[in-house]
This record gives C-alpha cells, sequence and structure tokens, in this order.
C-alpha cells in the first residue's frame, strides 16, 4: 500500500524526507521494511533503521542508504509499506488516497468542493480543495464519510472566502 512519497534527503547520513499520504504519520515509527519505487521502475525492498518527524515531515532512515546522494537518488519515490499497516490505523485515521475526491461541505449544506490533496503542515493537516485550505482539525471537521465519500466541514467565520472560487 502506497503510504508516501520522498521529496528529498535530509542531512548527510541518508536520511529522507517524506510526505505521508496516511492521516496517521506515527504509523511510520512502527515500520520495520518499506518498498521504494521510482516512475518507471522496479520497487526496490529497504529494512527501516527508523524514522522520525521533523517540521510536520516524517524523516525515515533506511538500513542500507548512509549518505545524502544515495538518499538523493530515491527523490520522488513512492513509498510503500505491508497492507497490515494501513489496516491497523487508528478509528478516525485515514488514508490520504481515500479522501482524494471527497465532497466537503459545511455543515449548512454548502457545497465548497472536491478534496484536491491533504498538506501536511507542522501543527496539523490541511484540506486542500482549490486555494482553499482547511484546517484538519476535531473543531473545524465534524465527519468523514467513506462510503458516501463526504467531509463536513463548520469553518470560522471568514476561513472561507467567496471569491476564492
Amino acid at each position: 500500500m502506497l503510504v508516501g512519497v520522498v521529496t528529498a534527503p535530509f542531512g548527510i547520513r541518508g536520511e529522507m524526507k517524506v510526505r505521508s499520504l496516511i492521516t496517521a504519520t506515527e504509523r511510520f515509527l512502527e515500520l520495520e521494511e518499506v518498498a521504494l519505487a521510482l516512475p518507471g521502475r522496479q520497487a526496490h525492498r529497504f529494512a527501516v533503521e527508523g524514522a522520525r518527524f521533523h517540521k510536520g515531515q516524517v524523516l525515515l532512515k533506511l538500513k542500507s542508504m548512509s549518505t545524502m546522494d544515495m538518499a538523493e537518488a530515491w527523490r520522488g519515490a513512492e513509498v510503500w509499506a505491508e497492507r497490515d499497516t494501513a489496516d491497523s490505523l487508528p478509528a478516525g485515521s485515514f488514508l490520504v488516497t481515500e479522501l482524494i475526491g471527497m465532497d466537503v461541505v459545511t455543515t449548512n449544506g454548502r457545497h465548497i468542493g472536491r478534496l484536491d490533496d491533504v498538506e501536511a503542515a507542522p501543527a496539523h493537516d490541511l484540506l486542500c480543495i482549490g486555494k482553499i485550505l482547511i484546517p484538519m482539525v476535531a473543531s473545524i471537521v465534524k465527519s468523514i464519510d467513506t462510503a458516501t465519500r463526504q467531509i463536513v466541514v463548520d469553518p470560522p467565520e471568514g476561513l472561507l472566502n467567496d471569491d476564492a472560487h
């Protein structure tokens, strides 16, 4: 299952910045093995040495990667993990790929648009609907229904700019 994308090397010891595609980013801390796949190439399996978080991004260290150049070679690679990693997501956590394309509506029924992406930010993830960014926090995101493919939000006044549509 696709869990992230390598965005850049981090430091000189082979760590990689990974954009998480799962909302339960803490699952990266439990990974023992991942597969990296660059577009048009065969995937390669790697043992995970460790994972940590830095400024809202996952930093992934693979056992056989020891230099910045080695990590740089995997920039843009998809990060795949065994399916059971995602199956054991805690309640209220979702795969970003499950959320993309869902309709986003307000509690009073106003259709905001379709979810384009979920962007990782230091404090919390952001729902991206066109140019609109909505913090993915419990006080704003009231429900996520995977069956009806709908996200209901209660944005504070001023968050939605009608000129942005």
